[in-house]
């Protein structure tokens, strides 16, 4: 199994943004970061299988922020180069590592709710 992380917003690029990660150190700060009630981090969804993601959460004022927070995390877990690449429509990233450094080999987002179809299942309306 490869591990995959991104992370996306759920409605707007200003707002609450989700990071979804199978990457056991990430997952593993990250819950850290949520047991800590000063962290704005939260655990919004637990794997259902050994193969799910962890789902975190967190309010952004822009995505540049979304994206400099998780490249800080990243660069303080590990030393292992990684490369943020866009999610379709330019609406969060993909976390990508080079297929030798064992930590994802696959490259592929994660699957990511369609904003109005999240929209719906929180009761709010998107348009």
């Amino acid at each position: 199994m490869s591990a995959e992380t991104c992370i996306f917003p759920e409605l707007e690029c200003s707002g609450f943004w989700r990071l979804q990660s199978t990457e056991p150190a990430l997952v593993k700060k990250l819950r850290s970061y949520a047991r800590d009630k000063s962290s704005p981090w939260t655990v919004a969804g637990t794997p259902v299988n050994n193969k799910s993601p962890w789902i975190f959460r967190r309010s952004f004022t822009t995505s540049k922020n979304a994206k400099i927070s998780l490249d800080r995390i990243l660069m303080r877990l590990d030393a292992e180069d990684f490369e943020l690449t866009p999610l379709t429509q330019g609406k969060g990233w993909l976390v990508q590592r080079p297929s030798g450094s064992g930590k994802s080999s696959k490259v592929g987002a994660l699957p990511v709710p369609e904003a109005k179809q999240y929209a719906k299942s929180m009761g709010g309306n998107n348009e």
